[in-house]
């Protein structure tokens, strides 16, 4: 899901552009995860460190493009396998057999 198409905009606060440009300006506008293979170096994106809605200034980093679309990425890939692994079944046991 992209963000012109997600409501999470709507669970921002007010002043979000503000944090935005001080997040950045605090990073001196640098990636601080730098996790993609070509990693831009030059952030322009700041991101959650722990997934919710606090927007403190220790739970937000700024990100380039790239590996913000990575990490998020893989949040999503791990979000769908823990999902997955909540829907299995144990393994019954044989009734004739301990």
């Amino acid at each position: 899901m992209g963000w012109e198409t997600s409501r999470r905009r709507y669970r921002l606060p007010p002043n979000w552009a503000d944090i935005r440009r001080a997040v950045l300006a605090d990073d001196n506008w640098i990636c601080q995860i730098q996790m993609a293979d070509r990693c831009l170096g030059t952030a322009s994106e700041v991101d959650h460190i722990r997934r919710g809605n606090d927007h403190s200034r220790e739970n937000l980093t700024s990100l380039c493009r790239r590996c913000h679309a990575k990490k998020s990425s893989q949040e999503g890939v791990e979000a769908r396998r823990k999902k997955k692994e909540l829907n299995k079944r144990p393994q019954e046991r044989h009734p004739g057999q301990r």
